[in-house]
């Protein structure tokens, strides 16, 4: 990525949909903060975080400001972003594995 970009993910501290946002951010080699709440956490920062939660849920992806909710929308930008969209048939199998 040619200019400077703060991606934060949101998410909560166990195995979730939120894998394989990692997996594709990792795989891009992309730096970015991976917050883990862990649920003792969540009612303050669902409260002391309304910005951040369209839905008022996890997990979200923070654009260098553009905030991206729901799993699905999520990963179709992420693999849109990267130049792995949705156009291979497998690969869609797979993600849609991946995200049940």
């Amino acid at each position: 990525m040619s200019q400077e970009v703060k991606i934060t993910l949101y998410h909560f501290n166990m195995m979730t949909r939120a894998e394989l946002f990692r997996l594709i951010l990792h795989y891009n080699g992309v730096q970015f903060e991976d917050k883990r709440l862990a649920f003792p956490e969540w009612k303050e920062f669902k409260q002391t975080h309304k910005e951040l939660l369209p839905f008022g849920q996890l997990p979200v992806l923070d654009w260098n400001g553009k905030i991206i909710a729901q799993s699905h929308c999520i990963a179709r930008y992420l693999a849109q972003k990267f130049g792995q969209s949705f156009a291979n048939t497998l690969l869609i199998l797979k993600c849609k594995l991946m995200l049940k």
